[in-house]
C-alpha cells in the first residue's frame, strides 16, 4: 500500500539533480514517494481505477525520461505533478455518480477548475504551486477557486455539517465560505480513503515506470536525432547558398 510523504525527501531531489543514481533506484524512489498521491489525484480526475493507474505510470515514466529538464527553482512536486495533469488530460473519463453534493459541484466545473480543486484539496498543494502545475497565474487560480466557493454557496445553501462537528445532530445551517476549503479537503479524503492501492504491488509499478521511461526516452532521442539532422541540413543549405553567392560575385568582378 502506498503512503505519500508529507514532505519531499532531500535525497530524491539530490538523485534527480546529481545524475549519479541508476534509473532503477530512482524509479523505485519516485514510486514510493508519489504513487499513492498520484493514484488518488488521478482517480478523482478520471473516476476509473485502470485509467488512474495508467496515468501515474505514464506520468512517473515521462518524468524519469525527462530528468534533464528538471530545474530546482520549479520544485520537484510541482514538476512531477505537471506530468500527471498532462496524462490525465489525455485520459479524461466520465464523472462518477452519487457524489457528495459539494464534490458534485466540483465535477460540473470546467476542466481547469476541476484540476485546481484536486491539486489543492486532494494533493495538498498551495494555490501558487497548483497554478504552476495547471499552467496559469496564481491570481487566476485564486479567482477560479473563489468562483468554485461561490458556486457551492449558491447550489448548496443548506449542507449537513454534523460530520465536521459544526452543528448538533439533526440540524442544518447555511454553508459559509470559510467552511468550504476545510469541507472539500475532508470530502476528498473520504472519497479516496477506501481506494485499494494494495491491488497492485510496488514492484509492478516500478517495472511499469521503468518501461514507460525507456519508451519515452526512445521517442525523445528519436526526436532529438531528427532535430540534429534538420540542423545539419539547414547548415548545408546555407553553406551552399554562401558558396554559390561568392562564386556569382567573383564572376561579376571578372566580367568587369
Amino acid at each position: 500500500m502506498f503512503e505519500p510523504q508529507s514532505e519531499l525527501s532531500s535525497d530524491l531531489e539530490w538523485m534527480m539533480e546529481s545524475g549519479q543514481v541508476g534509473s532503477d533506484v530512482l524509479a523505485e524512489t519516485l514510486v514510493q514517494e508519489y504513487a499513492g498521491q498520484f493514484y488518488r489525484s488521478a482517480r478523482l480526475l478520471l473516476w476509473n481505477e485502470a485509467s488512474a493507474r495508467k496515468a501515474l505510470e505514464q506520468a512517473l515514466g515521462a518524468a524519469l525520461a525527462s530528468l534533464y529538464g528538471y530545474r530546482r527553482e520549479v520544485g520537484v512536486k510541482v514538476w512531477l505533478y505537471r506530468f500527471l495533469i498532462i496524462e490525465c488530460r489525455k485520459s479524461r473519463r466520465e464523472s462518477a455518480h452519487d457524489l457528495p453534493v459539494e464534490w458534485a459541484v466540483v465535477e460540473r466545473q470546467k476542466r481547469i477548475l476541476r484540476e485546481l480543486a484536486v491539486l489543492v484539496y486532494a494533493a495538498g498543494l498551495e494555490i501558487r504551486d497548483a497554478a504552476k502545475v495547471a499552467g496559469i497565474t496564481e491570481l487566476k487560480a485564486e479567482r477560479l477557486l473563489k468562483k468554485l466557493r461561490l458556486n457551492l454557496l449558491l447550489e448548496s445553501k443548506y449542507i449537513h455539517l454534523v460530520q465536521v462537528g459544526d452543528v448538533e445532530a439533526g440540524e442544518n445551517k447555511p454553508l459559509k465560505e470559510a467552511d468550504i476549503d476545510r469541507r472539500l479537503k475532508e470530502i476528498s479524503y473520504t472519497l479516496t480513503a477506501g481506494w485499494p492501492y494494495e491491488t497492485f504491488s510496488s514492484q509492478e509499478i516500478v517495472n511499469a515506470v521503468e518501461a514507460e521511461a525507456t519508451h519515452q526516452g526512445g521517442r525523445k532521442r528519436g526526436f532529438m536525432r531528427f532535430q540534429e539532422l534538420l540542423w545539419v541540413g539547414v547548415v548545408i543549405v546555407l553553406a551552399g547558398v554562401l558558396i554559390w553567392g561568392s562564386g556569382w560575385l567573383m564572376e561579376g568582378d571578372a566580367a568587369d
